[in-house]
């Protein structure tokens, strides 16, 4: 299968809206300060970097990134952890491995494997307002 980038980041995107309870999720990357607190738990996805990957010489694979930024706002003086952990939860399940034979998500065949990295967060640092940063990378064929 040809190299499609648009169609393996837009899968990744349509798998990160399933997470229940986002009010807002875009493709364009706002920062917490511009994004009303009314439309939170809000979701953004980052295209990050793309990096050729070599075997004996011949291009091989890629490697994608993305970040996906995850904010929410605490109205009712709760443990931000108690709001982005099933967040977080919610992000692990919509990557869930679609692929048993190889324990991997691969976006509905489309990658060899998408999977998550270190995850940031800032536990709520910011007061009521709390952010995740999760990067993903996609590897894929090239």
């Amino acid at each position: 299968m040809p190299l499609a980038r648009e169609s393996i980041y837009g899968a990744l995107f349509t798998r990160l809206q399933t997470i229940p309870g986002l009010k807002l999720t875009s493709r364009r990357l706002r920062s917490i300060n511009d994004t009303p607190a009314n439309q939170f738990p809000a979701l953004f996805m980052a295209q990050t970097y793309q990096r050729p990957l070599y075997e004996a010489g011949r291009q091989t694979q890629w490697e994608l990134g993305a970040d996906v930024y995850i904010y929410a706002f605490d109205r009712a003086g709760q443990n931000p952890g108690a709001i982005m952990n099933p967040l977080m939860d919610a992000l692990a399940n919509a990557l869930a491995f679609d692929n048993i034979m190889n324990n991997a998500c691969t976006l509905g065949g489309l990658a060899l494997k998408c999977e998550i990295g270190e995850v940031e967060t800032d536990e709520g640092t910011m007061g009521e307002q709390a952010i995740v940063r999760a990067p993903i990378t996609i590897l894929v064929r090239g």
